[in-house]
């Protein structure tokens, strides 16, 4: 009972959560964010067509003489989950007014401020620049998406931790964590990542990708420096350049993908997007040309089974490297149909690494008298067989197909293998 009335309070809360959020979206669809005069004067380079910049300034000043700003600025959601919610003061506050030692590095459509009074802050914008530009329509819409998939009540482990956002003037969020270091900084340094890590992040991504498309959200490409990871390896996604519903992609959004030029809104786009991040993982970052899908298809001429990198592949089991390979493949397909979904991918990949990790730890034992290995066919099934106390055979079958379980049957037991001596030897006997 008390588990039941848990569970209807937590309903009722995110009921609430969403209905902020549509709010949010109803309100923020506004130019208010672009006519602002600072928009101009933080433009790196001021434009010199004055009679524009005259245009442009007095659209600002109309907005602000009408208090057409008032509305939106004043506004005040009930908190979104934990999410505080902050003022432009308190976040100029933070950033120490935006001053340039702050800046962490560029986002995709902003910036990443650090905090001096609090190391473990970081602030993250959608900045609205002079002159217009298309995206700058969708930054509100992004916005609220990241404060959706944030505030969730069982956010991804590979999500930052938000701590509030903010609307006024800007849109902002600000994180209750810190980048440590960047991805891209590790696939650069080929050698000091070891298959084992980058089979983590690789996985982890995977999940992510699965739990945000279960939730109907896509994100396209992702760059390796939107990704932070700590010393260990674990992995936090700090800026999603693409985070929209799947129903409200534009045409055209996704330019990686084959099919971009169509009219196909699919979250297969996303498998695609996927996959690049997988041959990046596993190419050692590699300066692939032209499309991937053409690319891996003529590295893998002539009978290749792999195409990961030597370097990559000392610590690589060439099975394993074989199934990677052929998974990044199935991702890469031209035809957005043939594309695995990334439940598929995450379970495969998944399912690989464990039976990988599993067959190395039994390949120890293959040195003891009486155990036999072999590999059969190209579909990377493993069979393990042990001949033990009475003759008793065990026979082991591993594969990489998702869902499959390690099976054990046993073979040929000292009764059966008695009585077809017996017979032999009654045969040899009445011979003679």
């Amino acid at each position: 009972m008390e588990k039941k009335c848990e569970r209807e309070d937590m309903s009722a809360i995110d009921t609430e959560r969403m209905k902020n959020l549509k709010k949010m979206r109803e309100t923020l669809v506004y130019d208010a964010y672009y006519l602002q005069a600072e928009n101009y004067l933080k433009h790196a380079q001021m434009a010199r067509s004055k009679p524009r910049i005259d245009m442009f300034l007095d659209q600002c000043s109309r907005l602000k003489e009408e208090d057409s700003y008032r509305s939106l600025w004043n506004m005040t959601i009930t908190p979104l989950g934990h999410a505080k919610q902050y003022s432009l003061k308190e976040i100029e506050d933070m950033t120490d007014n935006f001053q340039p030692y702050t800046l962490i590095k560029s986002t995709k459509y902003g910036r990443m401020f650090s905090c001096p009074t609090n190391e473990a802050i970081t602030i993250k914008t959608w900045d609205f620049f002079w002159p217009n530009i298309n995206t700058y329509s969708y930054h509100p819409s992004r916005f609220c998406n990241e404060l959706e998939i944030l505030t969730d009540d069982n956010p991804h482990a590979c999500l930052m931790k938000l701590k509030g956002f903010c609307f006024q003037n800007i849109l902002a969020v600000v994180y209750d964590e810190t980048p440590i270091q960047f991805l891209s900084y590790v696939i650069s340094d080929g050698e000091s990542f070891r298959w084992k890590d980058r089979m983590k992040v690789a996985t982890q991504l995977a999940s992510l990708f699965t739990w945000l498309h279960e939730k109907q959200f896509a994100i396209g490409r992702m760059e390796p420096s939107s990704i932070m990871i700590d010393k260990d390896f674990n992995m936090k996604v700090i800026d999603f350049p693409f985070l929209v519903r799947v129903r409200d992609i534009p045409h055209n959004n996704l330019p990686d993908a084959p099919e971009a030029d169509n009219v196909t809104e699919t979250l297969k786009d996303d498998v695609y997007a996927f996959g690049i991040l997988l041959l990046r993982l596993i190419t050692n970052n590699k300066n692939i040309e032209g499309p991937y899908h053409c690319w891996i298809r003529e590295e893998l001429q002539g009978g290749k089974g792999s195409i990961v990198d030597k370097s990559v592949l000392l610590n690589c089991d060439g099975v394993l490297a074989c199934g990677i390979t052929k998974l990044a493949t199935e991702c890469l397909d031209e035809d957005p149909n043939a594309r695995p979904d990334m439940k598929n991918v995450s379970d495969r990949l998944t399912n690989l690494l464990e039976v990988n990790y599993s067959v190395k730890r039994r390949l120890a034992e293959i040195h003891s008298p009486g155990y036999k290995c072999e590999l059969v066919g190209y579909s990377f099934w493993i069979r393990m067989s042990e001949i033990g106390f009475e003759q008793r055979q065990v026979c082991v079958a591993i594969s990489e197909r998702p869902g499959e379980q390690f099976g054990q049957t046993r073979m040929i037991s000292v009764l059966t293998l008695a009585l077809a001596v017996g017979v032999v030897g009654f045969l040899l006997f009445k011979k003679h």
